[in-house]
């Protein structure tokens, strides 16, 4: 429904900031943070080689990766959401 490769940085970034659902759009986070939300947070154009639409960490947090740059992600602790997730 997102098409990462397509879209602008900008759009995708408006898409993801204003529209929340669109973040569970988003990969899951894995591991113990899998009961954890993902949260939108700035972007920057950039040139790079990744691929559209992964998810990947650097020293600076996480980022989401579009053709022409990246948008930065954080974890958000939603606690009715996480016990909705344990429970569910």
């Amino acid at each position: 429904m997102v098409d990462w490769t397509n879209w602008t940085l900008e759009h995708t970034w408006h898409l993801l900031r204003c529209t929340p659902f669109w973040v569970g759009r988003l990969p899951d986070p894995t591991g113990w943070r899998r009961r954890l939300d993902w949260e939108i947070g700035d972007r920057h154009q950039t040139l790079h080689n990744l691929i559209p639409g992964k998810i990947f960490k650097t020293a600076a947090g996480y980022n989401v990766v579009l053709q022409d740059g990246l948008i930065k992600i954080k974890f958000k602790l939603d606690p009715i959401n996480l016990v909705k997730k344990l429970l569910g």
